[in-house]
């Protein structure tokens, strides 16, 4: 195949944590027949479940979880790195959760995953209401943004970018989404033209990663930037539907 097109899942295929919508899955289903397709997610392989249906998991090729750190191929795991993060770490989430002046917090502020951890100042308990409050208040005061630049001071040799609507994802330096990219490339034994789309694509943010990897790699590529799953519906019709 002469394409090999890869999608992050929140806010490019769904809206965060919430299921895709059903006009896009028919449309989805449609467009993907003949096609070589990657998902490369923050979230675990099974959050990536909660939110995509069945037949649409069948139509990938691959799905690279916890931002490249674990890949499955269908539901047989081909790779999954260990982190263990450090005691300064975990003080540090701690410290920061508890001296934030955001008044909500749900528990469950450190979810670990493969190869990473996930921080969340509101925490992965919230409803759905309390998420969209939680990123109202991150964009009108750049509350994770200054989080990354904290910890990234005080642990150089960890990466930290933003995800989704109301978290950090935590790694060892390097282990973002462009393991997926390099990963990927070493499996095909060739140099097809990759394709992503993503809503992050910015450092911070957790999508910058495979758009560096893409940018710098003298390979064919191309990626695009979108903000939710009607733009990524309205790329694919309009410029991938042959």
């Amino acid at each position: 195949m002469s394409k090999i097109y890869m999608f992050d899942v929140d806010g490019t295929l769904t809206p965060a944590r919430t299921m895709m919508n059903e006009d896009f899955r028919n449309f989805f289903l449609r467009w993907s027949e003949g096609k070589q397709i990657y998902l490369v997610s923050g979230s675990d392989q099974e959050k990536i479940k909660q939110q995509l249906p069945p037949d649409v998991m069948r139509q990938c090729f691959g799905v690279y979880s916890s931002m490249g750190n674990s890949y499955h191929e269908g539901d047989q795991v081909i790779y999954s790195i260990v982190y263990s993060p450090s005691r300064e770490l975990m003080e540090d989430l701690e410290a920061l959760v508890h001296n934030s002046e955001y008044p909500i917090k749900t528990g469950h502020h450190v979810e670990f995953r493969e190869g990473m951890v996930n921080f969340s100042i509101v925490g992965r308990n919230a409803d759905m209401e309390q998420r969209a409050a939680y990123n109202k208040y991150d964009m009108l005061h750049g509350d994770r943004a200054g989080i990354v630049e904290t910890l990234s001071h005080c642990h150089p040799d960890l990466d930290f970018a933003i995800g989704g609507n109301i978290s950090i994802d935590i790694y060892p330096r390097g282990h973002d989404k462009s393991q997926a990219v390099r990963h990927l490339r070493g499996e095909v034994g060739s140099t097809p033209e990759i394709i992503f789309f993503g809503d992050r694509t910015e450092a911070p943010g957790n999508d910058y990663g495979i758009v560096r990897a893409l940018d710098e790699a003298p390979e064919p590529s191309r990626w695009h930037a979108v903000t939710k799953w009607q733009d990524t519906m309205s790329i694919l019709r309009d410029s991938y539907s042959d």
